[in-house]
C-alpha cells in the first residue's frame, strides 16, 4: 500500500511540476544547438507536423521533458498516439532511455485528434542521470529517428 501511495504521491508531484512549469519557449537554434536547426526543423516538421520547443532535464535531473508545438494536426497523429513506441538514445553510450510507466500509464501526452498550436510534453527517465545538459539525444518515434538534439 505504501508502494502505491509513494508512486501517486510521485505522479501528484510531476503533474504540478508540468503545470506550474509552463511551457517556455525557446529558439531553434536553442533546442538544436547548431547552424542547420532551421533545415533539421524543417524536416521534423514535413515528418512529424510538430516543433521541438524544447528539451531539457526536469525532476533533479531524473527524468527529460521534451515539449512539441503541433503545426499539422493530421501528420502528429503518430506522435500523439499511444501506441507509437517512443524512446530517447544518448549518443555518447548509446544508453536508451524509455517512457516511464506509472498505475496512471505512461508519462506522455496522446490524443486522438491533436489540437494545432498547442505544446505536448513527453517525459522520459534518466536513471543513473546519463544523460546531462548539453548531451546530444536522439528520439525514435515509430521507425523514424529525430536526430542530434541537444539537451538544454
Amino acid at each position: 500500500m505504501k508502494y502505491y501511495r509513494s508512486l501517486s504521491v510521485f505522479a501528484f508531484l510531476t503533474a504540478v511540476i508540468l503545470l506550474v512549469g509552463g511551457c517556455a519557449s525557446v529558439s531553434r537554434e536553442g533546442a538544436r544547438g547548431d547552424e542547420s536547426a532551421s533545415k533539421a526543423a524543417e524536416s521534423i516538421a514535413a515528418t512529424f507536423g510538430v516543433e521541438i520547443v524544447s528539451i531539457r532535464l526536469t525532476a533533479a535531473g531524473h527524468m527529460i521533458d521534451l515539449r512539441y508545438r503541433v503545426n499539422d494536426p493530421g501528420k502528429a497523429v503518430l506522435f500523439l498516439a499511444r501506441s507509437t513506441k517512443m524512446y530517447m538514445i544518448d549518443k555518447e553510450t548509446g544508453e536508451k532511455l524509455a517512457i516511464p510507466r506509472t498505475m496512471l500509464g505512461p508519462m506522455r501526452q496522446s490524443s486522438v485528434k491533436p489540437l494545432k498550436g498547442r505544446v505536448y510534453f513527453v517525459l522520459f527517465g534518466n536513471r543513473d542521470g546519463v544523460v546531462r545538459e548539453g548531451s546530444r539525444v536522439e528520439v525514435v518515434v515509430g521507425d523514424q529517428k529525430i536526430e542530434d538534439l541537444v539537451i538544454q
